[in-house]
């Protein structure tokens, strides 16, 4: 492990998470030289990313001129793990080092070896210029739109309109009835089941009138009393209630006697129905 080489890639701004933690990780495989070769497969175990993530972070290091990725040939035409070589300032100053080392030496010398000793040191320059890290790039922020909190629709919470009275008054009548079997029951919400009754007549078609048969005829059923305790329970099962009522009509014969009894109770469910919503307000 380079020491130097980490700390260095530490040090480093303007990359991407994934970009910067890969980068840590060359540098803490990296030799004297901050060169190192890890398998892709072992990169992405240690920064427990991708394989593909771990070439995408690659391939951003080599064009921000944080590393240099040389390829090595393997045998029978297959290939090594490829060489990172990081460019730390160590590495760097190295090569110049060796560059103005070689300039030197290229004064004492003439002809053909001066020509070659200057090429070289040639080489190193541009490799120097090569390994040393580009400027990043801040990345510039897009200008804010001054009208979008103009284009964004305030939320608009629905306003519920007043029961109609009617509707209230039978809402009543029907918990006057309910709470009748077991007094002290937790009071409904009689706005809710009045807009219940509103939907069975605007809706369903149904009068108050056949919203009271119905659920009187419910409400005197042992098992459908036990059952039929709402007004949406009551228009869920309308039809077929209605149904059984009339069915039950033709076989006792007692139709109208049926509906009076509905009507001479309509008035005395709903005092009920408004007793128990104070009784427990």
């Amino acid at each position: 492990m380079s020491l130097e080489a980490v700390t260095w890639a530490y040090k480093q701004q303007g990359l991407k998470s994934g970009a910067k933690f890969l980068l840590v990780t060359l540098g803490n495989y990296a030799d004297e030289n901050s060169e190192c070769y890890p398998g892709i497969k072992t990169l992405a175990k240690d920064t427990a990313m991708s394989p593909r993530s771990v070439i995408r972070a690659i391939n951003e290091l080599s064009e921000s001129g944080h590393i240099q990725t040389i390829i090595r040939p393997g045998e029978g035409g297959g290939r090594k793990s490829n060489i990172y070589r990081l460019a730390c300032s160590k590495l760097t100053e190295k090569a110049k080092c060796q560059s103005d080392t070689l300039g030197g030496q290229s004064a004492n010398l003439s002809g053909g070896q001066c020509d070659n000793l200057s090429r070289q040191s040639a080489n190193l320059s541009r490799q120097s210029a090569k390994l040393s890290p580009k400027p990043s790039e801040e990345p510039k922020e897009e200008p804010k739109d001054k009208n979008i909190c103009s284009r964004q629709k305030k939320p608009t919470t629905a306003k519920q309109k007043p029961a109609n009275p009617e509707d209230l008054e039978l809402a009543m009548w029907i918990w006057g009835l309910i709470d009748g079997l077991a007094p002290g029951q937790k009071k409904p919400n009689f706005n809710t089941w009045a807009d219940d009754i509103r939907k069975m007549r605007e809706i369903d078609k149904r009068t108050h009138d056949d919203i009271k048969a119905v659920f009187e005829w419910a409400h005197n059923d042992s098992f459908w009393k036990t059952n039929i305790r709402s007004p949406s329970k009551l228009r869920e099962k309308f039809d077929g209630l209605n149904t059984k009522r009339l069915n039950a009509r033709q076989r006792n014969g007692h139709g109208k006697s049926t509906e009076s009894f509905a009507e001479k109770n309509y008035e005395d469910g709903a005092r009920l129905g408004v007793l128990a919503q104070f009784r427990q307000s």
